[in-house]
């Protein structure tokens, strides 16, 4: 909700511009829009037995891993870092 509301108020201004300023614009060809960027937020503890099959299945979705560890006792830092994970 928070991004559909930052684009809504980013087209707003963008529609408030000035008109000279929409006609150069027009002029110049628009860059085809990038693929938004994902990132998977992950909140563990001690999840060294699940985290490997679910940062696998999410590796081709995503751009970035963050894993928020709460107080491992077991391997689940490692293994996170072994992915890549921040």
């Amino acid at each position: 909700r928070s991004a559909a509301a930052v684009l809504a108020r980013v087209w707003a201004i963008q529609s408030d511009r000035p008109r000279r300023l929409r006609a150069a614009a027009a002029v110049v060809p628009a860059a085809p829009p990038a693929r938004p960027r994902v990132s998977l937020c992950m909140i563990v503890r001690d999840e060294g037995h699940n985290l490997p099959d679910c940062l696998r299945s999410a590796a081709d979705l995503v751009d970035e891993v963050v894993v928020v560890d709460t107080g491992s006792t077991d391997r689940t830092r490692a293994i996170a870092a072994g992915f890549g994970a921040r």
